[in-house]
């Protein structure tokens, strides 16, 4: 009972920390993504998956902009993009949407993206990876390779999504 008043006040605390409600004036389009923390237990280790763009050394997780002609929330577009890009299916991954880790960034373009990520761990370990063509490369990463080849927007959310993967792997 402990564990899990532990995970909920940590989630709580997360949650409070992103910036959901801040407005960015210089932002001329808002983008609203969706994704999965996707990691698996490997030799007693937790392990990321990061994808890599094919067009450019962009390294993150499973996500994608929000469809508003498919009427989608932010987790359906986790689902959908996680489909996509990986061939991972539910089933394939148990995602944990009790806990969410947000957070914004400006790009370079005056884009605002506003960014939810749910851990999922792995459950389907005979089902290969198959990427789509937007995507080049993926790796299973262990916390401190991945927060270093992570694209720099993403470090925090990986952070904050990792104590939330090792709470829930503690519980």
């Amino acid at each position: 009972m402990v564990k899990i008043a532990i995970l909920a006040v940590l989630a709580l605390a997360l949650a409070v920390s992103g910036s959901e409600g801040r407005s960015v004036p210089n932002a001329l389009e808002i983008d609203r993504i969706g994704g999965f923390l996707l990691y698996r237990m490997y030799e007693g280790k937790i392990q990321y998956l990061l994808l890599k763009k094919a067009d450019e050394d962009d390294w993150s997780p499973p996500k994608g902009n929000l469809d508003e002609e498919l009427n989608e929330s932010e987790i359906d577009t986790a689902v959908r993009e996680t489909r996509e890009e990986t061939s991972l299916v539910i089933g394939d991954y148990n995602a944990y949407i009790q806990y969410k880790v947000y957070f914004e960034y400006e790009t370079n373009d005056d884009e605002l993206k506003k960014v939810n990520l749910w851990p999922a761990e792995l459950q389907n370990f005979e089902k290969p990876i198959q990427l789509s063509p937007e995507n080049g490369d993926y790796e299973w990463l262990e916390f401190d390779t991945a927060l270093t080849t992570i694209k720099r927007q993403y470090a925090d959310g990986l952070r904050q999504g990792d104590a939330l993967v090792r709470a829930i792997e503690s519980a």
